[in-house]
């Protein structure tokens, strides 16, 4: 009995069991079936993940190409606008007349024309090729007769003569009015060029460029010829140059640079400006224009030679008009350009105006007037500038303050040490300056004892004595009484000389 019960749950046990296999069976198929299916969507994917990274690699590049494309598409419509506006400006040049204008603003240049009109004689330029055109303004002298000379002498020169109201700055605008050649360049009537200098200049003008000569000072006391303040930042360059790898000055002064006409017809010298007229002529063009600068080179004899005269515009003395309120208002005609900057690339030039060129001057007068700082700040703020850089302005003139506290320190260091050397001096000196007049004094008594003797000697000697005798007798006397006159000098010095009057110079030297 107890057999059959055993054997039954063994039954029972068995059949769960197989029960418990087919489930697993069933589980394990569903299992295998999925993961079938898993793996068949796992290899889908994997093929569409493929071809996706495969298009996105196709999309990538298409989109560099396209990018490319673009980038050339942007340097060919650059190129376009540029050749346009040099095709521009070719076509607005075909109506004028081949060759250059010299333009030189005129007021009572007797002294000068002739060597300036020797100058333009000697040009290696076809005359054909280039006309001066005199602009004679203010009060008359004998320049225009002068120059009418000159034509008559020579008929193959192109000289011209027009008459403006006075002033460089209105000059210089009449003449830009009557300018009819290619390019102009301005010649100041005190100055000249050498021979070559506008055969080499016109060799190499266009259209969208400005031609630079080399350029020298001559002093006009003397004659010498000397580098200008500029002149050395332009050593060992030639052709196309990067305008800020050279001195601002010499891109910013009316001088010395041959130019396209249509371009300067188009902006006018401001006459309300007492000076820096050139500066705000000149970055109103930058501005405007699109200019490569050309500089011809040291080795081709193209040099604008200046005369540097003590009573220029530019020479002025110090003075709170010319150094603070002339260069604000320049500064301030600038800062406003910044509103219609048309040529990006002249923004750089446009800061260093305000805050380098134009406010050294400024940094020049409070070198010797330090006291007016408060007074100079003040007034900046006045212009309301926007562009001025007030952080700048702040350094260079603490810095210009601490270099005279220096010079000062320095100065009254020195003082001291050379009044230390005069008391010591005023100390010692006195006592050994009266020894020695006392020696002195007791030298010439004994002098005198001798010739007194001798004197005595000789008036007691016998009336028959020689005429040579007597002459002796003479000299003798003569010498007694200069001897004499001598020693009562020297005992007058003596008993004048206390240590309160020998003293005073020194005293007044400290």
């Amino acid at each position: 009995m107890a057999f059959n019960l055993n054997n039954k749950k063994i039954n029972n046990n068995t059949e769960k069991i197989e029960i418990s296999i087919e489930k697993l069976d069933k589980q394990l198929e569903f299992y295998n079936k999925t993961l079938n299916e898993y793996e068949t969507l796992n290899h889908n994917y994997t093929l569409k993940l493929n071809s996706l990274q495969k298009q996105n690699k196709n999309l990538k590049n298409q989109n560099n190409k396209l990018k490319k494309e673009n980038e050339n598409l942007k340097k060919q419509n650059d190129e376009l606008k540029d050749n346009n506006t040099y095709l521009k400006r070719y076509s607005y040049q075909s109506d004028l007349k081949k060759g250059i204008t010299v333009l030189v603003p005129t007021y009572k240049a007797e002294e000068f024309v002739l060597k300036f009109l020797d100058s333009m004689k000697k040009q290696t330029l076809d005359y054909e090729l280039f006309e001066v055109l005199f602009v004679i303004n203010g009060e008359r002298d004998n320049t225009e007769n002068l120059i009418n000379e000159f034509v008559k002498e020579n008929p193959k020169m192109n000289i011209t003569i027009i008459e403006s109201e006075p002033g460089a700055t209105t000059a210089r605008n009449k003449g830009i009015d009557e300018l009819t050649r290619e390019y102009v360049v301005f010649i100041d009537v005190d100055d000249f060029i050498s021979p070559n200098y506008l055969n080499e200049a016109y060799k190499h003008c266009a259209p969208n460029r400005i031609i630079i000569g080399d350029y020298y000072d001559i002093d006009e006391n003397t004659g010498e010829i000397s580098e200008t303040y500029f002149t050395k930042s332009f050593k060992g360059k030639k052709g196309i140059i990067d305008p800020y790898s050279v001195s601002q000055g010499a891109l910013l002064i009316a001088t010395n640079k041959v130019m396209p006409t249509n371009d300067i017809k188009t902006v006018k010298f401001d006459p309300k400006l007492k000076s820096g007229d050139d500066h705000d002529y000149f970055c109103r063009l930058y501005s405007k224009y699109d200019y490569e600068f050309y500089f011809v080179g040291n080795d081709c004899d193209a040099i604008y030679y200046r005369l540097v005269v003590s009573n220029s515009v530019s020479r002025q003395p110090l003075s709170y008009d010319f150094n603070i309120l002339q260069r604000l208002e320049v500064m301030k005609k600038v800062d406003d350009m910044y509103e219609t900057l048309e040529n990006p690339k002249m923004e750089k030039l446009l800061d260093l105006t305000i805050n380098s060129s134009q406010l050294t001057f400024i940094l020049r007068y409070l070198e010797r007037y330090p006291e007016h700082y408060t007074k100079v700040l003040n007034e900046i703020k006045k212009y309301g500038m926007k562009h001025f850089d007030y952080d700048n302005f702040n350094n260079r003139a603490v810095s210009t303050l601490n270099k005279i506290i220096s010079q000062n320190t320095a100065e009254n260091k020195k003082l001291k040490e050379e009044n230390k050397k005069l008391t010591a001096l005023h100390d010692g000196g006195t006592e050994n300056k009266m020894k020695k007049l006392i020696k002195e004094n007791e030298s010439l008594k004994k002098q005198n004892d001798v010739l007194i003797n001798s004197n005595k000697k000789l008036l007691n000697a016998d009336n028959k004595r020689t005429d040579e005798n007597i002459a002796d007798l003479k000299k003798q006397n003569e010498r007694l009484l200069a001897s004499n006159k001598k020693l009562s000098d020297l005992n007058e010095k003596l008993m004048n000389s206390n240590s309160w009057k020998l003293t005073k110079p020194l005293r007044n030297l400290k």
